[in-house]
């Protein structure tokens, strides 16, 4: 049985390799890693030196990873989902809406007319 390695080629400020499932991944001088996998749904993946990882989608949507767990994804309508390593998250929508969801229970709900709507089960000051 003939074995398939993986192969590596130096390109202009990277090192490309492209694995025995056609993954291929770039290493640039400067700290990034590319990524892109093969038959999958996502395009690309970015991780810079900081730690950051952007996650590209096919649909559109972009998943930022960020070293202290905190997770932001991003729609094709502009909504925004933020969710934090301590489980909390937060919801932007396009209409400049803002909902706020906590891990204890509860959320609130901030519009772009002013008004606030809280659930009950969670007051404002804890």
């Amino acid at each position: 049985m003939t074995e398939i390695l993986q192969m590596e080629t130096r390109v202009p400020n990277a090192i490309l390799t492209v694995k025995p499932d056609g993954t291929r991944i770039a290493r640039y001088a400067d700290g990034r890693v590319v990524t892109v996998p093969i038959n999958s749904d996502v395009s690309e993946i970015i991780e810079n030196s900081t730690g950051q990882k952007i996650i590209r989608y096919w649909s559109g949507k972009v998943v930022t990873e960020f070293l202290n767990g905190t997770r932001v994804t991003t729609l094709m309508d502009g909504t925004e989902v933020i969710e934090f390593s301590n489980g909390d998250k937060t919801t932007r929508l396009p209409d400049k809406t803002t909902i706020y969801e906590y891990i204890g229970g509860g959320s609130i709900t901030a519009r772009a007319d002013g008004s606030v709507v809280a659930d009950e089960t969670r007051s404002l000051a804890s």
